[in-house]
């Protein structure tokens, strides 16, 4: 009889695990995955011009929400858009993780006429705000990083 109880402890700790871990494993690992899986993305975004120049098939939605939304649904198995939007979706939503690798790195810039007398106190201040804790805390607050 203890063996029996043993035995039947095991196989629902088994099937738990199986299940658990099947849920948790992603169809999608990195860009090469994209060909396989439905993907949705925003028409017009930075992301979706990165796909129709891979010629990854993706679904249109209006906004992020909305590609978010079919990804929970189950209706896309991937979403394509900027990282720091994706994490602030992803630290809201349940069962949603945005992949370390990064696809196609996008860089930001301040534009200023040459010669502009703005061009060092801003980089002085935003070398200052970059360093700061505060902005360490607002990344973790908004993005889960450090």
């Amino acid at each position: 009889m203890v063996a029996s109880v043993v035995g039947v402890s095991v196989l629902t700790a088994v099937l738990t695990t199986v299940l658990t871990v099947s849920r948790l494993a992603s169809n999608v690992e990195g860009p090469d995955d994209l060909y396989r899986v439905r993907v949705a993305s925003v028409p017009g975004s930075s992301a979706a011009a990165y796909l129709e120049r891979r010629h990854i098939v993706f679904e249109g939605y209006p906004t992020l929400d909305a590609a978010m939304e079919a990804l929970e649904a189950g209706a896309v198995e991937a979403v394509v858009y900027d990282a720091p939007l994706l994490q602030y979706q992803a630290l809201r939503r349940e069962g949603v993780r945005v992949l370390e690798a990064r696809f196609e790195p996008q860089n930001y810039a301040f534009a200023l006429p040459p010669a502009s007398p703005l061009r060092e106190p801003l980089n002085r201040a935003l070398l200052e705000a970059l360093q700061s804790q505060a902005w360490h805390d607002a990344l973790y607050r908004y993005l889960g990083q450090r």
